[in-house]
């Protein structure tokens, strides 16, 4: 027998949490909500939420599915948004836009503040994933400690 309830309680929740996420980066962040088209700027709209779950063999032979974390995955610029950066040293370079025109053109080293945010905490509340999954989690434990109490007690009618 397979206890996978909580694999689908965490599937469910993905859904819900990527839902709010990618609501609420194309509302804040227009602009690196689809990115350019090439390998080094991933865009914020693949950004994609994942559910942490470990299986366990059972006393009884059977695998039991525990959800462990439910995780975000999007690509570092949306982090650093969401945290912001305090007083970070951002180093020189050199830069070419191709637009109107080819215009190369070097800065200089400088200090960079960048207000956070939070658009992850606002993204998880709105989700309604953490009272959905406490709630859910503690019913199918709360199912498990009564099937495992059951099997170490035997209760006979007395009559």
């Amino acid at each position: 027998m397979k206890y996978n309830e909580e694999k689908i309680v965490g599937e469910r929740a993905e859904r819900m949490l990527e839902s709010a996420l990618l609501s609420k980066i194309g509302g804040a962040f227009k602009s690196h909500y689809k990115g350019k088209r090439d390998k080094k700027n991933i865009p914020l709209a693949k950004s994609t939420s994942s559910a942490g779950v470990k299986d366990w063999q059972g006393t009884q032979g059977d695998t039991i599915s525990f959800l462990n974390k439910v995780v975000v995955k999007m690509a570092k610029h949306g982090f650093v948004q969401h945290y912001g950066v305090d007083n970070t040293l951002r180093r020189s370079g050199e830069r070419t836009r191709e637009i109107p025109k080819k215009t190369t053109y070097g800065f200089k080293a400088h200090r960079m503040n960048m207000k956070a945010t939070p658009f992850l905490k606002t993204a998880v509340d709105e989700s309604g994933i953490v009272p959905y999954v406490s709630k859910e989690i503690a019913r199918i434990r709360g199912k498990q400690v009564l099937v495992s109490t059951g099997k170490f007690l035997d209760i006979t009618n007395i009559d």
